[in-house]
């Protein structure tokens, strides 16, 4: 099957984003059945589509945020694409020391990895994830 694109909003990492964003879309593509945004957006995403009585739309968060990964567990998101921002901001501090102090160059750094599903979360491993930030 293929995926089609019918409608892009904008949540600027808002609740009140994701509705405005998702009440758009809805009002000019009632069929959608997937909608992607930030953790933050798909808690105004949940309101739009309760109040728009849609059962069948799927939802993909952005950031495995304590509350994306809740959402995965109780099943109100359908999965989650993680996003480490403290470990990012460890390995790079000391990526940089290392560099400033050797002169070696750590090259990339991959902080999902070696996490399980390479960093996405689903219902099956959700129990398995810790976030790094509330959401």
């Amino acid at each position: 099957s293929s995926i089609k694109v019918v409608a892009e909003g904008q949540d600027f990492f808002t609740p009140a984003g994701g509705l405005t964003a998702v009440q758009n879309m809805l009002q000019s593509n009632p069929e959608i059945n997937l909608i992607a945004g930030s953790d933050q957006g798909l808690e105004g995403a949940t309101s739009a589509l309760t109040a728009a009585k849609k059962t069948n739309v799927a939802m993909v968060g952005f950031g495995a945020s304590a509350a994306g990964i809740a959402g995965v567990k109780s099943g109100a998101i359908f999965s989650e694409v993680v996003q480490m921002p403290a470990s990012e901001g460890r390995l790079g501090v000391k990526a940089l020391v290392t560099a400033i102090r050797s002169g070696t160059n750590g090259g990339a750094i991959d902080p999902v990895a070696a996490l399980p599903n390479h960093g996405i979360v689903t219902r099956a491993t959700a129990s398995t994830f810790t976030s790094e930030w509330p959401g």
